[in-house]
């Protein structure tokens, strides 16, 4: 009976996005893990950068970030070998919220399910499964609101702990995961307006951890 509640709830809640436009730019970004790097990490730069996506994702972020690096004080090598740092940037979702309720659940059902999951996320798994239930229910694109844009990026970072020469470079490595959401909100919002807020902060956001 709790768990009966507790998913009305969660779809009343859901519903009430409806009336929630703003016509001011709301925008945040979060890390679910902050990833640092002391200064003795920080005395060799030199960086692999492999950067990905999904079909779900409407970003671009290779070239920004590679730029953004370099401006703070990054070495981009071509061969991995000759890296300190592999950065593995995989964006999973990049789109206007309602895209997430029409993914292919059997490839993108964890995708859709962390782009739907709030930036600040106290709710744990019951939000998840009650606005999933509402997705299936097809009252995602009228509970969603159309100006509401989300991104969920993978961010993978290895470090090579010994710089000594070896037929495997990569045997002893110190690795940190985290994923990035952004999230960008305004009546009337469109790709081409949010795509480069997402772009901007998702580069920023990476590119400080090399700071």
């Amino acid at each position: 009976m709790l768990r009966l509640r507790l998913f009305f709830s969660i779809l009343y809640g859901v519903l009430l996005l409806q009336g929630c436009a703003t016509s001011t730019l709301q925008t945040q970004a979060k890390m679910t893990r902050i990833i640092s790097l002391n200064p003795d990490q920080l005395k060799d730069k030199s960086v692999y950068l492999r950067v990905t996506g999904t079909q779900a994702s409407k970003i671009e972020l290779e070239a920004p970030l590679k730029k953004a690096l370099q401006d703070r004080g990054v070495r981009i090598v071509d061969n991995a070998d000759e890296a300190r740092f592999y950065l593995h940037v995989n964006t999973l979702f990049a789109d206007n919220l309602k895209e997430a309720a029409r993914l292919d659940v059997a490839l993108f059902g964890g995708v859709a399910a962390g782009a739907i999951a709030t930036v600040n996320n106290s709710g744990g798994d019951s939000l998840l499964i009650g606005v999933g239930v509402a997705l299936a229910m097809g009252v995602a694109d009228r509970a969603l609101a159309d100006e509401t844009y989300r991104a969920v990026i993978s961010v993978n970072l290895k470090e090579r702990i010994t710089q000594e020469e070896s037929k495997e470079p990569w045997s002893h490595t110190k690795e940190d995961e985290t994923r990035l959401f952004i999230e960008a909100v305004r009546m009337g919002l469109n790709l081409e307006d949010a795509k480069p807020i997402m772009e901007d902060k998702a580069v920023y956001q990476i590119a400080e951890i090399f700071k």
